[in-house]
């Protein structure tokens, strides 16, 4: 609800005022304090009980979408060469390296760069996995 709330009030100052929205995600944050290094970078974010929000990039680009991943499928990855970021210490760096980068040094580069690729754009909410009250009623249904 709060991010809804939060992308409805910027809707709103941005129709007010006649200005475009820059979308930038939480993985975009992650990515581009690294987007300019070789390989492959995974972003994570936690998710509690052994799930993470994901997202691939490579050469600048999403290479992996969006998803809701377990620890196993992350470190899976990560053994397919994807190097691990997070803007914030994870559960999960107890098992694997997981660079914590700086999600400030992150939005100046990726607000910069995604501008200059005119990114301009509708701002939306990314429901990467279901709401717990949807995933209820599913179980009540069957």
């Amino acid at each position: 609800t709060g991010i809804r709330i939060g992308i409805s009030a910027v809707k709103g100052l941005c129709l007010a005022f006649s200005k475009p929205a820059l979308p930038v995600t939480s993985f975009d944050v992650a990515a581009y304090n690294r987007i300019d290094s070789e390989g492959k970078l995974l972003c994570l974010v936690d998710a509690l009980h052994g799930y993470y929000y994901v997202c691939g990039y490579e050469k600048g680009e999403v290479a992996y979408p969006p998803a809701y991943i377990s620890e196993e499928e992350v470190l899976s990855l990560a053994a397919q060469g994807y190097r691990l970021l997070s803007t914030s210490v994870l559960p999960l760096a107890e098992r694997i390296n997981i660079e914590v980068v700086d999600p400030a040094v992150g939005l100046g580069k990726a607000t910069v760069a995604l501008a200059g690729k005119g990114g301009f754009g509708n701002l939306t909410a990314l429901y990467i996995r279901k709401s717990s009250a949807e995933l209820n009623a599913e179980k009540v249904s069957k």
